[in-house]
């Protein structure tokens, strides 16, 4: 039942109007075994891109992981400051 009514839906409520097409890959009775689905997928959508890459030459991944790197950089000094801003108050 469910399958067939998320075959309805076009749009998301928020942000509003955005346009989706649903697709069901895979129906399970649990939680736990959907969740292993998803993550079996990811891990070959991950494999997919790192063979692509390699084969390309473009380095793809080397640039996902440079833009990763810099935002977890960039909160580690957001949070520093923050560290230090609650230290310098508390004294």
């Amino acid at each position: 039942m469910v399958w067939a009514a998320l075959t309805f839906i076009t749009k998301l409520p928020r942000p509003v109007g955005t346009p989706v097409v649903v697709k069901i890959v895979r129906v399970s009775g649990t939680i736990r075994k959907a969740e292993e689905d998803v993550i079996r997928r990811a891990k070959l959508i991950v494999r997919r891109a790192k063979a692509a890459d390699s084969a390309s030459g473009n380095h793809m991944m080397d640039g996902v992981v440079k833009a990763v790197d810099k935002r977890r950089d960039t909160e580690n000094a957001v949070l520093a400051q923050v560290d230090r801003g609650s230290e310098s108050e508390s004294e």
